[in-house]
């Protein structure tokens, strides 16, 4: 579907959430993603972000905005549902703000969002995607997150930016801080967050160890979570050590439609999984991301949707 400049998208959301539109546009050599939300209570707000087309995964972003589709859109369907206005939510892997950016729009001006982006170039596109929209609570860290604090080895791939991690690989490197969510939150929180998303290119399973403390007190409501197979099998891990966490914890796992052919079964956003059953076969080559919703959360009770 063609869309032009300035034309709005409106894209269904699951479980009331707020009303979602999206655009697109360009500024000279950069591509605009344009993003704006109704919620639940009737107040609107909208955001842009800058993209570098020349960037792999923000090129990759700005060409389905433009074919009018949305990056990860039934994941960003899935959040939206979630978020209501006063949220808190955190963004782990930020990237330039995709995702930080639309919990922010979700949660308002009352709301709360923490957004970690390690890797230089790509934290200074985010600090700017923040400081374009004016937002004041959403505030933007040049940490990577993981089992342990210090400085760090991150691994620049060349070819895709968002690949980019602390598992080694061949080729540039640079040095990052690293933290861990207990001892970030070490003092607590002032609410639970709502939304808590991970995507740390294999690194996942050490930020939830680096997080016990954390959970203990202030699990959040909903987790989602990348399983990129290739890159948790490098990082050590693998889909199963993600679930045993939540499971040990009262969540409830769930795999979330990629649009890559998967096995959802008639659902169109997400479909739960029982313990001991595979999220996908082995020989399943795409990228795609799990939820899992905390018991008493109230979220997303249906077994699918």
């Amino acid at each position: 579907m063609a869309v032009r400049p300035g034309q709005l998208t409106k894209w269904a959301t699951p479980f009331g959430g707020s009303e979602l539109s999206s655009f697109y546009n360009t500024i000279d050599e950069s591509g605009v993603l344009g993003l704006a939300v109704q919620r639940p209570d009737g107040t609107q707000e909208s955001a842009c972000l800058l993209v570098n087309r020349s960037e792999h995964t923000q090129s990759v972003m700005f060409e389905l905005f433009r074919s009018g589709s949305l990056y990860e859109p039934y994941t960003t369907a899935i959040a939206v549902g979630a978020l209501r206005s006063g949220d808190m939510a955190i963004d782990v892997g930020a990237h330039v703000g995709y995702f930080a950016v639309l919990f922010r729009l979700c949660a308002g001006e009352r709301g709360s969002v923490l957004a970690f982006e390690p890797m230089p170039n790509t934290y200074r596109g985010l600090l700017r995607n923040v400081l374009g929209n004016r937002f004041r609570n959403l505030m933007v860290l040049p940490l990577a997150l993981s089992d342990t604090g210090g400085e760090a080895t991150f691994f620049l791939d060349s070819k895709n930016e968002g690949e980019s991690s602390l598992v080694p690989r061949d080729g540039k490197s640079c040095v990052v801080q690293v933290s861990s969510l207990d001892d970030l939150f070490r003092d607590g929180l002032e609410q639970r967050p709502r939304v808590l998303k991970l995507d740390a290119e294999g690194v996942e399973l050490k930020i939830l160890k680096g997080g016990a403390r954390f959970f203990a007190s202030h699990a959040p409501d909903l987790v989602i979570c990348e399983h990129n197979r290739g890159a948790l099998e490098n990082g050590g891990a693998s889909a199963d050590d993600l679930r045993h966490f939540f499971t040990e914890r009262g969540y409830r796992c769930g795999i979330i439609n990629n649009g890559h052919g998967m096995d959802m079964r008639g659902a169109t956003f997400y479909r739960t999984i029982e313990p001991g059953e595979p999220a996908q076969p082995a020989d399943y080559a795409y990228v795609f991301n799990l939820m899992f919703v905390r018991e008493g959360s109230g979220l997303y009770p249906a077994p699918q949707m």
